[in-house]
């Protein structure tokens, strides 16, 4: 009964201990994040000028974060703020991807954890537009959740956020020799007129993982690649079709027969968005990794109109239609 008791008092003992330790984290967390506020409100209070933000926490992989990118550059550039992400955030994807230039927000001594400190706004529907954002007013801190996958955004703004997405040299110098290696294979000749169109087929977690398949996601069928191909076919003679994707067996199964289809596998995400971008013009299937290959390839765009399953959770967040995400100019096919 004693040894029993000894252990009850043991536990008792350390779990109130790490209760202390974690309430004395805590504190030290909120003091820490209180202090960073007051800084910025006690310059407010006395008319003392400052810098005014834009945070957004980054979510996703690449591509997802290269919406948010161009929609809090574009929100920046509207509304005279300073974008506010930590360097973790921007050296793990979009620093070591291209050649970003983002103001440091250390200049101003400021981290990440000053987001709490600024009124939160979220985007009402991921992939379309929500006009709140331009009702802001100038010079008013924000901090902002969503994906914000709409052109719309960022429509006076495409030719910087283009050159904003310029490759790494290590990753262009890679995707540069993937495609020579692809042009001598199929003997075209580029330099001399021939045409290059990317296809990017995102199929794998669409498939896979329940979270998509529930919320309604779908994935491009054969058919649409099937037309999608014969139309840079009657278009241009002898096209040339790169095909990258997360699902090569099932991309080879329905293009494999072609002679004029080549596959580049076994590459990093950014290398095949890279050499995608090296073609002339795109077939995306859904996704978007190949929304951003298709609008820094800037050729002809071909995608597939059914991105989800009518009635579903994912329909909803297009807001009624998919003109406000797939760029203009980009022709839909079944």
């Amino acid at each position: 009964m004693k040894l029993a008791g000894m252990r009850i008092s043991f536990r008792t003992g350390f779990h109130c201990k790490l209760c202390l330790a974690l309430t004395v984290v805590l504190i030290f967390v909120i003091f820490v994040t209180w202090m960073s506020c007051f800084r910025l409100y006690w310059n407010d209070w006395n008319g003392i000028d400052r810098p005014h933000y834009a945070c957004l926490p980054l979510q996703g992989r690449l591509a997802n974060q290269m919406f948010q990118y161009a929609f809090m550059y574009a929100i920046s550039r509207k509304k005279e703020l300073v974008i506010l992400l930590s360097e973790s955030e921007v050296e793990n994807i979009l620093r070591s991807t291209f050649e970003i230039q983002i103001s440091p927000s250390d200049q101003y001594h400021l981290g990440s954890r000053e987001c709490s400190c600024f009124r939160k706004y979220e985007d009402d529907w991921d992939c379309a537009y929500d006009s709140k954002f331009e009702k802001l007013e100038k010079g008013q801190d924000i901090h902002v959740h969503g994906y914000f996958q709409s052109w719309k955004y960022w429509k006076d703004y495409e030719y910087q956020i283009r050159n904003s997405f310029r490759f790494q040299n290590y990753i262009r110098n890679s995707a540069e020799a993937i495609l020579q290696n692809i042009v001598k294979k199929s003997g075209s000749n580029p330099a001399g007129g021939d045409v290059l169109i990317g296809i990017h087929i995102r199929r794998g977690d669409y498939l896979k993982m329940s979270v998509f398949t529930e919320y309604g996601y779908t994935t491009a069928t054969e058919q649409y690649l099937h037309k999608a191909t014969d139309f840079f076919r009657a278009s241009y003679k002898s096209p040339v079709f790169i095909v990258c994707s997360n699902d090569i067996p099932w991309s080879r199964t329905a293009l494999g027969k072609y002679n004029d289809v080549y596959f580049a596998e076994g590459n990093k995400p950014e290398i095949d968005m890279a050499l995608l971008t090296l073609t002339n013009h795109t077939i995306m299937t859904v996704g978007t990794f190949g929304w951003w290959s298709a609008f820094l390839t800037n050729g002809t765009t071909l995608y597939y109109k059914h991105p989800f399953v009518p009635g579903s959770a994912f329909s909803k967040q297009f807001h009624g239609n998919t003109s406000e995400h797939f760029f203009p100019g980009w022709i839909g096919l079944d």
